[in-house]
């Protein structure tokens, strides 16, 4: 049954009570012949009913209602008139204190709003669903946040909006068509720090972000040249197809954008997740074999194998190999594998599970092995890296009979280190943890492999912990991963510790680039390990402007480039684990500097391959081409030496670890 509304309530109230007035002073100055001053007084007396002095008191009824002289239904009517105006009269100045309640309710929320806007990042927030809700009720505890709302969204809601400070423009038509035209009109669009767009449909969050450009970049005022290069925009495209739309829209406007950032929510889950419990927890410098498995290939899951991936690279020749395990597998599987490019297909192979009883349980294979080629495969194979790389899809449900065979079998051929559940289903969550659970009890290493468990805010795992208690199970490797409230924060939303540290990367690299050019043209050899990178840190120090200012001119222009360099960010924490174990550091930049490359090398050519390029040789001067995704060193360490161009970039891997290194000894000696 729907809720009727307090606010609702009232206004109804009042609304009658003001008709039951209206009526008995049509019953009491009826003998008043002029029409006007009739209507007049009526409208008088219901006003002032609602300050507890109306013309029309309870005697005055009363005395009129004793005096008439009617009889039959004419009496049984002025009768319940007058009990009716009775209860009128009683309720009417409840009603007024009602009103002057919710007014002053709204007032005090608009001053608290005010209050706590001080200081605050201003951001413009558009879009509408669920995690439009989600983002203002997050956003507001740091930002100072805009939106527009529907003229039909509640006042209580809106209420709480305004006393967190959000400044809300009521909006009766479609959102999109004239917002920015309006904040354009009232001076106010130039004056966000920020913009979100975060529509749960994609694409209208790249059509709003075209209206935005249209409107500046057409704009004569000259406020607006500055202000869009250095503004960011995230664009919310919470799948790989929407993102790439994005890109593209931004490399046919390479001279006329702000700063875009793409936001995939599910993937602000994923690196809250990895960044929180690493894959390499838990792992010594002879362990970095990684075996992740994912129960559940949905837009969660796929985004978790794609970016632990990208953090499951320990070593140079390790192996890495993600089982997957979704009853929709063959649904699934040809949209995720859109992400590779297209050649990646001839690399997908069949593969089947036979049960004893002779069930079937059909499966998909993705190897990237180049050790497997033989020479002469090897000068044309595409997906060249060290290491390998073993992706297997299975089509089964963690309900099935079969799954825990599966798994055992799957554990056998390499034990699992990293287990991630995110299916839809409540009941699959908790066999699927009990049955790894029961997997790993038996290899004695239920305490050391983490069961990430992705819920929905509803699902709470303290039964399935409590029952590892009693079952003598480590309760400790079963993380809950809810989410809500974290992954719809400010600082989730804008990763400022990861973005800042790949931003800093990104100005020390061309720093180190632009250092070797000039001495490359004094006719010097250098190697970018002998870089001053401390002077470097040193100048960003003592620079007058800010460091946000340094690596803004840089940044801004880059699209691709920022989401490689925030990846290679969010690998510093294992680059961190490599020079610094907790049983002590596993390499030296001084002694280990090509193994420490071999394994940057490694990492970036994972990245690139999940994001669609694939090898060929260097055409002309240019070793990568965005339009047809393809790059000259997606190959093996040893064969980068076969094109110099090529060779000349194995040198910059390490400059990871020695920027790490010199903003450590920075920081020591402050």
């Amino acid at each position: 049954m729907k809720r009727v509304k307090y606010k609702d309530l009232v206004w109804g109230i009042s609304v009658l009570i003001f008709l039951l007035c209206v009526i008995e002073g049509f019953v009491y100055f009826n003998n008043i012949e002029n029409t006007g001053l009739r209507l007049a007084l009526n409208i008088e007396n219901a006003l002032k009913a609602y300050k507890i002095d109306p013309d029309i008191n309870f005697n005055d009824a009363f005395d009129f209602w004793a005096a008439t002289e009617s009889t039959g239904f004419a009496y049984f009517g002025i009768t319940l008139v007058t009990v009716l105006y009775f209860i009128a009269l009683l309720i009417a100045p409840f009603c007024t204190v009602a009103i002057l309640l919710t007014l002053a309710k709204k007032t005090w929320a608009r001053i608290c709003g005010v209050l706590s806007r001080k200081n605050k990042t201003r951001m413009l927030v558009v879009g509408s669903g669920s995690g439009y809700s989600k983002f203002l009720k997050n956003l507001q505890k740091k930002c100072r946040v805009t939106t527009f709302m529907k003229g039909s969204n509640d006042d209580e809601e809106m209420v709480e909006y305004l006393k967190t400070g959000v400044d809300i423009y009521t909006w009766y038509d479609d959102i999109e068509n004239d917002i920015f035209t309006i904040l354009k009109k009232k001076g106010k669009l130039h004056k966000f720090d920020s913009i979100l767009l975060c529509d749960e449909a994609g694409l209208k969050n790249l059509s709003a972000y075209d209206k935005l450009l249209n409107i500046v970049t057409k704009s004569k005022d000259f406020k607006y040249a500055a202000y869009i290069s250095n503004v960011p925009v995230y664009i919310c495209a919470n799948d790989e197809a929407s993102a790439e739309i994005v890109r593209a829209y931004e490399r046919e406007h390479p001279n006329k954008h702000y700063v875009v950032n793409i936001v995939n929510l599910i993937k602000l889950a994923v690196d809250k997740t990895l960044l929180e419990y690493p894959v390499h927890a838990n792992r010594t410098a002879e362990e970095t074999d990684v075996h992740l498995g994912i129960i559940g290939f949905g837009e969660y899951g796929r985004n978790m194998l794609i970016q632990a991936l990208n953090m499951s690279v320990l070593s140079a020749g390790s192996t890495i190999r993600v089982d997957v395990f979704d009853k929709k597998m063959n649904d699934i599987l040809g949209t995720f594998l859109k992400r590779f490019s297209v050649d990646v297909t001839d690399l997908v192979e069949k593969e089947i599970f036979t049960e004893h009883s002779g069930e079937i349980v059909e499966g998909h294979s993705l190897i990237f092995d180049e050790s497997m080629l033989d020479p002469e495969e090897r000068k044309d194979y595409l997906f060249g890296m060290d290491g390998r790389v073993e992706l297997h899809f299975w089509n089964i449900d963690a309900n099935d009979i079969i799954f825990d065979k599966i798994m055992i079998e799957c554990d056998n051929k390499m034990p699992f280190t990293y287990m991630v559940i995110s299916t839809s289903d409540i009941d699959s969550i908790s066999v699927s943890t009990i049955g790894i659970m029961d997997v790993l009890k038996k290899t004695g290493r239920e305490d050391k492999v983490p069961i990430i468990v992705r819920t929905r805010g509803d699902v709470s795992m303290d039964i399935i912990r409590q029952d590892d208690a009693e079952n003598k199970r480590s309760k400790y490797s079963i993380i809950s991963i809810d989410q809500d409230e974290a992954i719809f924060s400010y600082e989730n939303l804008t990763k400022e510790s990861v973005q800042e540290n790949a931003k800093r990367f990104n100005y020390l690299y061309d720093c180190v680039f632009d250092w070797i050019y000039d001495m490359s043209g004094k006719g010097e050899n250098v190697n970018p390990s002998e870089a001053p990178i401390d002077e470097f840190i040193k100048k960003i120090e003592n620079d007058e402007k800010s460091p946000i200012d340094i690596y803004a001119n840089a940044w801004n222009k880059m699209l691709y480039q920022r989401e490689s360099s925030t990846a290679q960010s969010m690998h510093q924490i294992v680059k961190q684990w490599l020079l610094e174990g907790e049983n002590g550091p596993h390499y030296s930049t001084d002694k280990d500097e090509e193994i420490l490359e071999m394994i940057e090398h490694r990492r970036w050519e994972i990245y690139m391959i999940t994001h669609g390029y694939k090898f060929a040789p260097v055409n002309g001067k240019a070793k990568k081409d965005t339009v047809r995704k393809t790059h000259a060193c997606i190959v093996d360490w040893e064969h980068m030496d076969d094109e110099p161009s090529v060779a000349a970039t194995k040198i910059y891997d390490i400059l990871p670890y020695k920027i790490f290194e010199a903003e450590k000894k920075t920081e020591e000696g402050k």
